[in-house]
C-alpha cells in the first residue's frame, strides 16, 4: 500500500517538478528571450507550410515519399515564436512518426535557435493538429518535455537562406541503437533540406540516409 501511495504522489507531482526545472510552471520567472529578430521572424515565416519530398523520391526511391505540416501556435506569447510540426510518410498521413514543438528565439549573438519539444503522453491524440484553427490549444509551454541539446543553431547565410544544425554530440538518444543525433537543416522560402542521423558511441552512423539530405519542397502555403 506504502509504495503505491508513493508511486501515486510522483505521477502527480512529476509534470510539476519537470515543469519547475525548465523554468516554466507559473510563478517560477526563467530568464525571458529577447524579442524575435526580423532574421528570426522570416526563419519561422519561411518554415510555416506543407513540405513534401514527393519529387525528390520519384527520382530515387531510396528517399521516401515525405510529408510535413508546420503550424504556428500559442502566437500571443512573447517568449519567441512556437510552432507545431508533424510529420509522417505520404502513405499515412494520418499516423506521423514524429510530432514536435519548436520555440524558435533570437540568441545573444543574433542568430536564430530552434529549441525542440516533445508532447505529453500519447502524441497520436494530436495528430492532424495542424488543420485545425488553434493548433494545441489545449497544451502550454510547462507541460511539453524540452529535448536538451538538440537546438538548431541557425545563421542567415548572404544569399538569404537559412543553414543550422545541431551541436555534435549533444542531442542524445537510444532510438534503434544510437546514442546521439546530429541534425542538419538548409531552409529558404521555398525548399526545406534536413539530414537527420543516429549514431552509436564510437560515432557509427546507425540510422538516418547516407545518401544525402531530404529535399522538401512547399506544396502549400500554411492558413
Amino acid at each position: 500500500m506504502l509504495h503505491r501511495t508513493l508511486r501515486a504522489a510522483l505521477a502527480a507531482t512529476l509534470p510539476a517538478l519537470l515543469a519547475i526545472a525548465c523554468g516554466t510552471e507559473r510563478g517560477i520567472r526563467a530568464p525571458a528571450p529577447a524579442a524575435p529578430s526580423a532574421d528570426t521572424r522570416q526563419a519561422a515565416l519561411w518554415l510555416v507550410g506543407d513540405w513534401s519530398s514527393a519529387e525528390q523520391s520519384a527520382k530515387d526511391p531510396s528517399f521516401r515519399d515525405i510529408v510535413i505540416h508546420i503550424r504556428p501556435i500559442w502566437t500571443d506569447r512573447t517568449d519567441g515564436m512556437w510552432m507545431y510540426v508533424e510529420q509522417a510518410m505520404a502513405s499515412a498521413a494520418d499516423r506521423p512518426y514524429r510530432q514536435r514543438v519548436y520555440q524558435m528565439i533570437t540568441a545573444a549573438d543574433g542568430t536564430t535557435e530552434s529549441r525542440v519539444f516533445e508532447l505529453p503522453g500519447d502524441p497520436l491524440a494530436h495528430a492532424g493538429a495542424w488543420k485545425r484553427p488553434q493548433p494545441l490549444d489545449d497544451l502550454e509551454p510547462g507541460l511539453l518535455m524540452p529535448r536538451a541539446g538538440c537546438t538548431v543553431h541557425m545563421t542567415r547565410e548572404k544569399g538569404g537562406s537559412f543553414t543550422g544544425a545541431t551541436r555534435s554530440g549533444e542531442c542524445a538518444t537510444d532510438y534503434q541503437g544510437a546514442t546521439y543525433t546530429m541534425s542538419d537543416v538548409t531552409l529558404s522560402a521555398e525548399e526545406l533540406v534536413t539530414w537527420d542521423r543516429g549514431y552509436d558511441a564510437k560515432g557509427a552512423q546507425v540510422w538516418g540516409s547516407t545518401k544525402g539530405p531530404y529535399m522538401f519542397t512547399r506544396v502549400r502555403a500554411a492558413r
